[in-house]
């Protein structure tokens, strides 16, 4: 019997502390790590889009850049006409020249067929015997054909300084297409605002190819090589992606197009800013930290609370237990403590009170018995 009453306590404690658990300490850790998740998805992406904000600033200089020099080759081809005095196109493109030395280089203007009708190198008008057939390069032909303004990448010129090309069709009055204007620009205002992105803050900001993801200007910094899993960034629907990066280090990395300011035409170029990733999530791993730690401060004081609770209640079980054995020994003068104005407490006074009936009952039997008869 008194084994069977230990496995009974046993069995009343265990299920007493796993219902305080999934009644209280349960539901506690299950909110406290829905928390968790949702502060660092929402510190996550606040970072994301950190580095898209970042990215599209530099896109946004880069691309004034470029949008100011197109709206003056726009404003110099509408002065070209057939007909037009050539020694006024010449002198009107060595002042557009002037006006923004020294970034363009060389500016040409090109007939139908796509042969030069002029073309001014570094302020200087090249003779007759100099000028070039353009016909088969792929930008002229697109202007000529489509009517298409296209832009080149960016590569190294003569001078070893990094330019590219920009060709745009030259229309009449009706609309239709009578040449085209190529043009070389530098790229070294590219370059340091790159270099400008990547000095102000932790972040290192270089320029690739958008189809192919080839890097076309770097970041200014040293032992910088071609990121490995630049697709993942690619491939990315929002335009940012955690990858390794160009130094062959965990980055989080955002993509912004760069386009023409006014038409949006694209250039085919886009500006990559990176960080890495243990300073850009340094905060994130700050608060997952503290998190933890007060769900596992609250989960353990829930605990305790949980088990002090069963110990509570089970301690009255053990008294009237312990009343319950000492009556069966015989010892009729056992009371139980009082314990408390509850249920508990009203089955310990009932116990006290049938212990009383039951010493005054024996006692009288006593009393008769020792009568004489």
């Amino acid at each position: 019997m008194v084994s069977a009453g230990k496995g009974a306590r046993r069995s009343i404690a265990s299920r007493l502390r796993w219902s305080y658990l999934i009644s209280s300490t349960l539901p506690l850790l299950i909110v406290g790590a829905l928390l968790l998740v949702i502060n660092l998805n929402s510190e996550r992406a606040a970072v994301y889009r950190d580095q898209q904000a970042s990215s599209a600033r530099v896109a946004r200089d880069i691309s004034r850049y470029v949008t100011d020099l197109e709206r003056q080759l726009e404003n110099y081809a509408l002065q070209v006409r057939p007909g037009a005095d050539r020694a006024q196109l010449v002198e009107t493109a060595q002042n557009v020249q002037a006006r923004n030395f020294p970034n363009l280089i060389d500016l040409s203007v090109i007939d139908d067929a796509g042969n030069e009708l002029l073309r001014v190198y570094r302020l200087q008008s090249m003779a007759e015997g100099d000028l070039r057939a353009l016909g088969d390069d792929d930008g002229v032909r697109q202007a000529l054909d489509q009517g298409a303004t296209t832009f080149t990448p960016i590569r190294m010129g003569r001078d070893s300084r990094p330019t590219f090309l920009v060709t745009m069709p030259v229309r009449n009055d009706a609309g239709s297409v009578t040449g085209a204007l190529r043009a070389e620009i530098s790229a070294e205002p590219i370059a340091r605002e790159l270099r400008l992105a990547t000095e102000a803050a932790l972040s290192h900001a270089y320029l690739i190819e958008l189809e192919t993801g080839t890097v076309l200007l770097r970041d200014g910094r040293p032992q910088f090589t071609p990121p490995r899993e630049m697709w993942r960034l690619l491939r990315s629907e929002q335009s940012a992606a955690e990858y390794l990066g160009a130094r062959d280090e965990a980055v989080i990395g955002a993509l912004t197009p760069v386009s023409d300011g006014e038409e949006g035409l694209s250039t085919g170029w886009a500006v990559v800013v990176e960080r890495p990733s243990s300073d850009a999530f340094a905060n994130v791993r700050r608060s997952a930290l503290l998190l933890t730690s007060l769900v596992a401060l609250v989960g353990v004081l829930a605990l305790f609370w949980a088990f002090r609770q069963a110990q509570r209640f089970l301690r009255p079980l053990r008294a009237l237990r312990a009343g319950a054995i000492a009556l069966g020994d015989g010892h009729l003068n056992h009371r139980i403590v009082a314990l408390g104005d509850d249920e508990l407490g009203e089955v310990a006074t009932a116990f006290n009170q049938m212990a009383d009936h039951l010493e005054a009952s024996l006692a009288e039997l006593d009393q008769q018995n020792e009568q004489p008869r």
